[in-house]
C-alpha cells in the first residue's frame, strides 16, 4: 500500500554508527513511495577546536568540517541499496534548530531519527524534547534494536472530550491521525495493532484519601457511566478506520482495543511494556494557538518512560514557535 508520507528527512549524527537507522528510513520511504533526504546534523565546533585538533588538516575550521562530512555522507549514500538514491545534507550548528529549519524550507512531512544512542547521541534529553515540542511535522524516533522488526504497534489515544468545541475538534482529529498512522505502520510491517485509552478516575483516589465524601453507590454509578462514555467514544474512533482503509486491509488489521482506568501516563507505559510494543504512536501537543506550545504532562511523562520507538504527531494547524529563517 502507499502511505501518506511524501518527503522524509532522516537525521543522523554519525556516518558509521547509524546504519540501522538509515536502513529503516529507506524502508519507510520505499513503503510510502516517498523521497528521502539524509541530514547529518553536527554540533558547532567549540572556539578552541582548531587548537585541540590542529594535527588534523581536514578539520581546521567549521567549513572544512562541513565539506569533509558532506563528502563522506555522499559516499555512504552512493553505496546504499536503494531504488532511488537519497539526497544528502550536512549542517553544523545547533542540531534540533537546523533540523526544524530544514523541515520548514523543504516541506518535509516526516522526520526519522534515533531515539537513544548514548550520552553523545543527538536525540537524547533536551534535544529530543525540542523536536517533539517544536518540529512542525511528525517525528519518528526509532531504536536500533527494533529497526525493521516491528511486531506490535500501539496507538495511544485520548477520547476525553470534556473541553471546548474547538479543542474537542482538535483532539478528535489528532486521535484519528494517531490511529491511522498506527494502522499504516501495522500494515506496512505486518504487525499487530493495539489501540489504547487510559482514563483518569481521580475521584476514587480522593475518596480513598478522605478528600471527598460520597455514597459508594453514587460513585460506582458515576464510574460506570464514565467507563461507558469512553468505551463508546473509543468504539466510534475505531469504526472510523472503515473510512480510511479497504476491506482487505481492515480484515488484516482487526485491532485489539484496550480501555483501562488509572493514571494515564503510568497506564500507557505499563501497556506498552506488557504488550510489548515495538512502536507507540501518540500525539504530543493536544491544542493549537497556545503560546510556547508546551507539551502536555501526560505526553511528556510517557515519552520519558517508554523503552521503544515512538512516532509523535501534532494536530492540524500546529505552527512551530521556531521562526523560519531566509535561505
Amino acid at each position: 500500500m502507499m502511505g501518506h508520507y511524501n518527503n522524509i528527512l532522516c537525521v543522523i549524527t554519525s556516518i558509521s554508527e547509524q546504519q540501522a537507522l538509515v536502513e529503516q528510513a529507506l524502508h519507510v520511504a520505499d513503503s510510502h513511495q516517498a523521497s528521502l533526504t539524509l541530514h547529518l546534523a553536527l554540533e558547532s565546533l567549540p572556539p578552541n577546536a582548531s587548537l585541540v585538533m590542529a594535527s588534523f588538516a581536514y578539520i581546521d575550521s567549521q567549513q572544512s568540517l562541513k565539506e569533509e562530512a558532506g563528502q563522506r555522507l555522499q559516499a555512504m549514500a552512493d553505496k546504499l541499496n536503494a531504488t532511488e538514491r537519497p539526497a544528502t545534507l550536512v549542517t553544523v550548528g545547533k542540531p534540533y534548530y537546523d533540523v526544524i529549519q530544514q523541515v520548514m524550507h523543504a516541506k518535509h512531512d516526516l522526520v526519522i531519527s534515533q531515539a537513544r544512542s548514548g550520552m553523545s547521541g543527538f536525540l537524547f534529553g533536551a534535544d529530543a524534547m525540542h523536536l517533539l515540542r517544536k518540529c512542525p511535522c511528525p517525528v519518528w524516533l526509532i531504536h536500533r534494536e527494533t529497526a525493521r522488526n516491528y511486531k506490535t504497534v500501539m496507538a495511544a489515544v485520548d477520547v476525553n472530550y470534556h473541553y471546548t468545541r474547538a479543542e474537542n475538534q482538535t483532539r478528535r482529529q489528532l486521535n484519528e491521525a494517531v490511529m491511522v498512522s498506527a494502522a499504516e505502520i501495522a500494515l506496512l510491517e505486518n504487525a499487530r495493532l493495539h489501540i489504547v485509552h487510559v482514563y483518569d478516575t481521580a475521584p476514587r483516589h480522593m475518596l480513598r484519601d478522605g478528600l471527598m465524601r460520597s455514597h459508594q453507590q453514587q460513585m460506582d454509578n458515576a464510574l460506570a457511566e464514565l467507563k461507558k462514555e469512553r468505551s463508546e467514544e473509543l468504539a466510534r474512533l475505531v469504526a472510523s478506520l472503515e473510512q480510511k482503509f479497504d476491506q482487505q486491509s481492515l480484515g488484516y488489521l482487526q485491532p485489539e482495543v484496550h480501555l483501562a482506568d488509572g493514571h494515564p501516563a503510568e497506564g500507557l507505559c505499563r501497556m506498552a511494556e506488557s504488550l510489548p510494543a515495538d512502536v507507540v504512536v501518540m500525539g504530543t501537543v493536544a491544542r493549537v494557538g497556545v503560546p510556547g506550545l508546551l507539551m502536555g504532562n501526560t505526553a511528556e511523562d510517557v515519552l520519558n518512560n517508554l523503552d521503544c520507538a515512538v512516532l509523535a504527531l501534532k494536530p492540524e494547524g500546529f505552527e512551530s514557535i521556531v521562526p523560519q529563517e531566509d535561505n
